[in-house]
């Protein structure tokens, strides 16, 4: 198994588990519940299963050249261009139902594209993105998030 399938499809899973309601963010806004509804929604993004409103085409050219040439970088603060300011209202009635719920939308990502390997599922920024693009891009996604409530280490490769 590739590292970034393992990270994304194991790994990951496995830390987000620890996360407690109690538990700070480093920075930003999200709480615990937050961080982890958003992460399920991105993986319904990666999926197929829902679509949301992107950055203009020309826009989402530029996004996709930093990401496929590796120069897109997730520091502290970064904030998506196409998420309000607000936090969203949560979905959920507990931290873990929206676990469960994560759990559920990173098998419906791996799913997905073993039905249609040679898909490609628009990303709201980086626009349509393959597999790979899609792994690669989660796993420097989800990675941020850990960071953000000390789940990783800042500056941490893993």
């Amino acid at each position: 198994m590739e590292p970034n399938v393992y990270f994304v499809a194991e790994e990951f899973p496995q830390r987000i588990q620890s996360i407690s309601e109690d538990d700070q963010a480093q920075w930003g806004k999200m709480t615990p519940q937050h961080m982890v509804e958003h992460l399920g929604s991105v993986f319904l993004i990666g999926s197929g299963k829902i679509r949301v409103p992107g950055l203009p085409n020309e826009k989402q050219k530029d996004m996709y050249h930093l990401l496929t040439n590796g120069q897109l970088k997730f520091k502290p603060e970064t904030k998506s261009p196409v998420l309000p300011e607000h936090l969203l209202p949560l979905r959920f009635p507990t931290l873990d139902k929206a676990k469960e719920a994560l759990q559920k939308a990173i098998l419906q990502f791996f799913e997905a594209f073993e039905a249609k390997p040679d898909q490609r599922i628009e990303h709201p920024v980086f626009g349509l993105l393959t597999y790979g693009e899609w792994l690669e891009f989660h796993e420097m996604h989800v990675k941020h998030h850990l960071r953000q409530f000390g789940l990783m280490q800042i500056g941490s490769e893993e």
